[in-house]
């Protein structure tokens, strides 16, 4: 995790990772006690719900609050003082003007309907539809441009490639001589990568 990364960097910092939404949901763990033992809140959130949320219960609580954005590299910060300088919420940022979705939400905390088809687009139209059958054909017709290709890829998009190919590798083996793949193949299909993202993917 972050956690362990920023540890490894210097082991007298004392981190907690957590995987919890900060919202009113969560308010049996991030309770007044929480609140009260911290002496600065330093945000790193990714949409402006959370961040009105935190700024709240900064201003409940007197604390200082850095309010870091979510504009990367263009480096939007803000420092809010309790009763000396304006708050967040006196803003009027809002979800509504976003076009992107943070990743982390999207894998980790989605809370509207469009957060849902996005990751269904990407986990099924994106991974299954376009880039494992572009990988296999790149592999089938070229292998040498595609151990190139192979090369550049981080480490995780090097799984995922070879994991795509393999399972059409592993189709093609099962169904020999067959000239075409059953509907039963199809359903069979269908229903190991459900299993694999609603539940293995989830346990794991």
């Amino acid at each position: 995790s972050g956690a362990g990364v920023v540890k490894g960097w210097n082991p007298q910092m004392n981190i907690q990772a957590l995987e919890k939404k900060v919202g009113s949901d969560t308010e049996d763990y991030f309770d007044g006690d929480f609140w009260e033992s911290l002496d600065v809140c330093w945000n790193a959130l990714d949409n402006v719900m959370a961040r009105q949320y935190t700024d709240s219960k900064c201003l409940l609580f007197s604390k200082p609050l850095l309010e870091s954005g979510t504009l990367g590299t263009k480096c939007n910060h803000e420092v809010i003082l309790p009763f000396r300088t304006s708050s967040y919420n006196d803003g009027k940022e809002s979800d509504d003007n976003e076009n992107q979705i943070a990743m982390c939400t999207l894998r980790s905390f989605p809370y509207l309907a469009l957060h849902c088809i996005e990751f269904a687009k990407q986990a099924f139209f994106s991974d299954y539809f376009e880039f494992g059958p572009d990988q296999y054909e790149t592999f089938r017709k070229d292998s040498a441009s595609f151990f190139e290709q192979l090369d550049a890829m981080e480490p995780g998009e090097q799984v995922k490639s070879l994991k795509a190919i393999q399972s059409f590798i592993a189709l093609q083996q099962q169904e020999e001589g067959q000239n075409t793949i059953t509907v039963q193949d199809c359903v069979r299909i269908a229903f190991g990568r459900m299993i694999q993202d609603f539940r293995t993917s989830i346990l794991n």
